[in-house]
C-alpha cells in the first residue's frame, strides 16, 4: 500500500524487498531493492540487503560489488565488512580458488 501512495519510498521498496527475501522470493527482492538503491543511492542498507539476495542466489561477483557500495557509504560498519568477506569467501570456493 506504501509504494502505492508513494512509488518513490525508498524505505518501502526496502522493506518488501525484506519480506521478499524471507518469503525465499528472491527474484522480487532483487527488483524491490534495485528500486530502492534507484531511489537513494546513499541507501547502505539497501546495498546489503541486495548482497545478501545476491548471494542466496549464488550470484557472489554480484553481491560483492553491492557490498562494497554498502561499505563505500559507511566504511566504518563491521557487518558490512564481515559479509564481505564471507561473499569473497563463498566466490573463492565456487570458481576453484
Amino acid at each position: 500500500k506504501a509504494i502505492e501512495l508513494n512509488p518513490k519510498d525508498a524505505d518501502a521498496h526496502y522493506y518488501l524487498g525484506y519480506a521478499y527475501l524471507h518469503q525465499d522470493k528472491l527474484n522480487e527482492a532483487e527488483k524491490e531493492l534495485e528500486k530502492a538503491v534507484e531511489i537513494d543511492p546513499r541507501y547502505a542498507m539497501a546495498y546489503h540487503l541486495q548482497a545478501v539476495v545476491m548471494a542466496a542466489k549464488n550470484d557472489f561477483a554480484a553481491a560483492i560489488k553491492s557490498e562494497q557500495q554498502a561499505i563505500a557509504l559507511e566504511p566504518d560498519n563491521v557487518q558490512f565488512k564481515s559479509s564481505l568477506k564471507k561473499f569473497q569467501s563463498n566466490s573463492g570456493s565456487k570458481t576453484g580458488k
